[in-house]
């Protein structure tokens, strides 16, 4: 029995190495470049084993991946450069990721309704279902929360930006004073960073703007972006268009912050007419049981 044992052991390990061998020489099909190589190389620097990950989740890349539909690729690298590439991510690590968690949500789902109803079958979809959305959704949630980090700022830059213009400076050395006032990881820096970016490659004004306004996909950036190309077209001031969109950026806050407090108002009736009718039962229903039953005197 022992023989027996050390052989199967002998053969598992056998094969383990031979698999790791074979997995060791499967090709990298990730290319990453600017912000999104940049977020890889920190955050290969703060998470030491960020590598072996990245590795592995790239050579099953190039096994899972070709199974995945185009269309749902192209829409995780739109999000994913919404969203600035969290951790370097590509679409194709985005999916593996999601397959893997489906699986260990799969077999933990139906490990727990086993024990707890005596059925696995519905605790294996619940747990594939959720955790094989969960990272396209955290991806989502990244991009959400992206987005209104560079709208919070956007006024005041427009406004720093109008104040260098008044100055003397011109639209480039505006741009590159502010940004570089900014946090390094802020995601408007960056914006105006490649701003500039494509500018000293040669690029025209407008193409950069509405390349900027592709990527964030905000209606105040695009109305930002088309300010600024119009203004320039039209020759009208540009630092006075900036004041005035940033005025208007932050009106338009405001009314949708008080907006939002109206609909917050309107959705706790709901909630309140609950609490009362709760609250009225548990006072007036021992009486009326007592009614019906001819118990009140």
């Amino acid at each position: 029995m022992s023989a027996l044992s050390m052989g199967a052991t002998v053969l598992v390990s056998a094969a383990a190495g031979l698999f790791s061998l074979w997995f060791s020489r499967l090709p990298d099909i990730i290319e990453r470049s600017g912000e999104q190589a940049a977020r890889h190389g920190d955050a290969v620097q703060r998470i030491p084993l960020w590598t072996v990950v990245s590795a592995v989740t790239a050579r099953c890349a190039w096994l899972l991946v070709p199974l995945v539909p185009q269309h749902l690729r192209r829409s995780l690298d739109r999000s994913l450069l919404r969203a600035g590439y969290p951790l370097g991510l590509s679409a194709e690590e985005v999916i593996v990721s999601g397959i893997l968690c489906g699986l260990i949500g799969a077999i933990a789902g139906g490990l727990l309704a086993g024990r707890a109803v005596g059925a696995a079958v519905p605790g294996v979809l619940i747990g594939l279902l959720l955790c094989a959305c969960a990272p396209v959704f955290k991806v989502q949630d990244a991009a959400i929360e992206r987005v209104r980090a560079l709208l919070r700022q956007l006024p005041a830059a427009l406004e720093m930006i109008a104040l260098c213009l008044q100055a003397g400076m011109d639209f480039n050395g505006a741009l590159s004073n502010v940004a570089s006032r900014m946090p390094a990881a802020h995601p408007l820096r960056f914006e105006f960073e490649h701003i500039l970016h494509c500018l000293a490659l040669g690029r025209s004004r407008a193409e950069a703007l509405e390349e900027m306004a592709r990527r964030v996909r905000s209606g105040e950036v695009e109305r930002f972006a088309a300010g600024v190309i119009l203004a320039g077209r039209k020759g009208a001031p540009l630092a006075e268009t900036l004041s005035i969109q940033a005025d208007v950026m932050r009106t338009r806050r405001s009314q949708a912050a008080e907006q939002a407090a109206a609909r917050a108002s309107l959705l706790m009736l709901g909630p309140l007419m609950l609490i009362f009718a709760s609250v009225f039962v548990l006072l007036l229903g021992p009486f009326i049981i007592k009614a019906l039953k001819g118990e009140l005197v």
